[in-house]
């Protein structure tokens, strides 16, 4: 009988395709307070994600949920305040640790494949009209 380890790993080309993606602040980068000094930060974000998606794509989830759950933890400013200097950080650190320990880190999402435990395959789904029109106006 063997024992779990719930760990992946991963080849170096990706972690250094991480390592490039958050050193050029790809990530949660732009939210930092001495990147918005600096001016147009999402504008230069965005342009230089556009370009490294014709590198290659395998980074592009968690640098893009990094990007994505950034200002939205701002609506929990206990977590915010924890995990925004790190979500901003031009660091990555690929070694299997606790979040306090990095000095940057970055984030994914949960994945709904049934290995992962969620079936999609299995649900189903009826749609039902409530009476409002594509905009949610009241349609009569």
């Amino acid at each position: 009988m063997g024992h779990r380890i719930d760990e992946v790993e991963f080849h170096p080309s990706y972690h250094a395709l991480m390592a490039a993606a958050t050193e050029a602040g790809l990530h949660g980068t732009p939210y930092a307070p001495d990147e918005q000094a600096s001016g147009h930060a999402h504008v230069k974000r965005a342009a230089a994600f556009q370009l490294f998606t014709e590198l290659e794509p395998s980074v592009l989830c968690p640098i893009s949920m990094t990007y994505a759950v950034t200002p939205a933890l701002r609506d929990n400013p206990a977590i915010f305040k924890d995990w925004a200097p790190r979500l901003a950080a031009r660091a990555y650190d690929p070694a299997l640790k606790p979040w306090r320990d990095k000095p940057g880190v970055t984030m994914g999402m949960g994945m709904t494949e049934k290995q992962g435990g969620s079936d999609v395959r299995a649900n189903t789904t009826r749609a039902v009209h409530d009476g409002r029109d594509a905009w949610g106006s009241a349609i009569g």
